[in-house]
């Protein structure tokens, strides 16, 4: 079983991760049925290197059903 948390509480616990976290924002999210995966895409207003990436997907797995196999992130760098 998986606990769905609330948006705020999810970007919360996002941001809380680094400073340069402080302005994300989730735009959308993807689902595939077919290859049972999760896309979490965010916007931000600083580029997040590799290891930030890392943490923020470690977030999503936290929250993400165990029906999806594979959960990814995306991080872009809003102009």
């Amino acid at each position: 079983m998986f606990t769905v948390k609330s948006y705020s509480e999810f970007l919360s616990e996002i941001r809380s991760i680094d400073e340069a976290l402080k302005n994300v924002r989730l735009s959308n999210i993807e689902v595939d049925r077919v290859k049972e995966s999760i896309t979490f895409n965010f916007i931000c207003d600083k580029v997040i290197d590799e290891n930030l990436q890392h943490a923020i997907l470690g977030k999503a797995e936290k929250i993400s059903s165990s029906v999806f196999s594979i959960v990814n992130v995306s991080v872009k760098k809003i102009s």
